[in-house]
């Protein structure tokens, strides 16, 4: 896919729900490596107006959480091609698509009432079983949708770290003044706090080695063992917090 986008000779134009947000660190991640050189612009777009705007021409592909994605297959004729966990393994539930043909520069159990989607439109993303495209060819993304497992929703330290190092690259920061400050903000104390007394499994160490893990492991936590999921990012690179300040 990255080739092929380099491949294009011209700028793309990749929506995301917020500039500061996941799908944005992703996107800009992924572009980086996978096309390198290539000339992005990265528009704010609302994630039920992704369908409308690749059919306007106003985006070319975009960065979003499901069902988004899924409804810009159904309703704007998109093709998904990449999960987010293609990108890095342990994030879910986020699509990059785009719409064949165009230039890239111009639930069950989720009652659909609540999205204003179709439940058939939230179906892929609970089954993993994700329609890729508007000719109804299907793929399986494990992991596709992922709330707990793995310790998924734990504010790990080194992943805020992560971030502020992406975010010191791309806007001219102090590096070691961003990654002190994102980790600052996930706040793993107040999480190992309020989850002290349900018995469940809670890491020992608030970081974590990103992208070192090639596959799942069990390793000791606080109040039993628990099992961190393979983290590789789709480069292989490693972001190491040891040597990072605290």
């Amino acid at each position: 896919v990255g080739r092929a986008l380099s491949a294009l000779g011209q700028p793309l134009r990749m929506g995301v729900p917020f500039a500061f947000s996941m799908q944005a660190e992703l996107l800009h991640y992924w572009l980086e490596r996978a096309a390198p050189g290539v000339a992005v612009t990265i528009p704010t777009v609302p994630p039920p107006r992704m369908s409308e705007a690749l059919l306007t021409n106003e985006i070319g592909g975009f960065c979003v959480g499901e069902p988004w994605g899924s409804q810009a297959v159904a309703d704007a004729g998109a093709r998904i091609l990449l999960a987010g966990s293609a990108i890095q393994r342990p994030v879910a539930g986020r699509a990059l698509a785009g719409r064949p043909g165009q230039p890239l520069d111009g639930g069950k159990g989720f009652p659909p009432q609540h999205l204003g989607v179709a439940s058939e439109v939230i179906d892929p993303s609970l089954s993993r079983r994700i329609i890729l495209g508007p000719d109804g060819a299907e793929g399986f993304a494990d992991r596709f949708l992922t709330f707990h497992d793995g310790s998924a929703n734990f504010p790990w330290r080194s992943r805020a770290a992560w971030i502020g190092a992406g975010l010191a690259g791309r806007l001219g920061l102090d590096p070691d003044a961003a990654q002190s400050k994102a980790r600052v903000v996930f706040r793993s104390d107040l999480y190992r706090l309020h989850m002290a007394g349900t018995g469940a499994a809670l890491p020992r160490a608030s970081d974590k080695a990103e992208g070192v893990l090639t596959q799942a492991k069990l390793v000791p936590g606080r109040h039993g063992s628990l099992t961190l999921m393979r983290n590789r990012f789709f480069d292989g690179a490693v972001f190491d917090p040891v040597a990072l300040p605290r």
